[in-house]
């Protein structure tokens, strides 16, 4: 039987399974970077997808007929109800194809409201309200993972997009 001594020296000195013990201890740590990037990319194009979308459907809000209608702030015609369908459909779904952008993101994730700022000592034609329409688009859509944060044991958590657009031709 060998001495303790020489059989830890001669364990040391081995270089046979040094690459394989490298492997195995660099492999894990550049898998959790590739898929925490991946999933970071992933919750950053939908961050970018709900924010353009809730631009666009505040734009356009902010410009309908509807929202100056009978000079009323908040806009109480008829119409309003119809814009704020579209406005909320123009922000969740393409518009060449009607296909939705995200598998998560509705009209039910978005809501359109108009709240009315004073117009005192500002030159507007809407002078019998007084008070100068902005729209707001809010948009709270869950999250979609591709599965990484599951891994790393990590709770759903909402996306939100928040846009305001002064009402136009007033």
């Amino acid at each position: 039987m060998m001495p303790v001594t020489k059989l830890m020296r001669r364990v040391w000195q081995d270089r046979v399974g040094g690459p394989l013990a490298e492997i195995a201890l660099t492999v894990p740590l550049m898998l959790v970077l590739i898929f925490g990037t991946l999933e970071f990319a992933s919750l950053l194009y939908q961050q970018h997808t709900i924010t353009k979308g809730v631009k666009e459907a505040a734009r356009f809000a902010a410009r309908a007929p509807a929202i100056r209608a009978g000079g009323n702030c908040p806009p109480s015609s008829a119409g309003w109800s119809t814009i704020v369908t579209r406005a909320q459909n123009i922000a969740t779904l393409d518009g060449m194809n009607g296909d939705a952008l995200l598998p998560n993101f509705t009209p039910a994730t978005v809501s359109v409201t108009v709240v009315c700022a004073d117009a005192t000592g500002l030159i507007t034609s809407n002078v019998a309200a007084g008070a100068i329409p902005v729209v707001r688009v809010v948009a709270t859509v869950p999250a979609r993972s591709i599965g990484f944060m599951a891994f790393l044991n990590i709770n759903n958590f909402n996306l939100t997009a928040t846009h305001e657009e002064m009402g136009i031709g007033l």
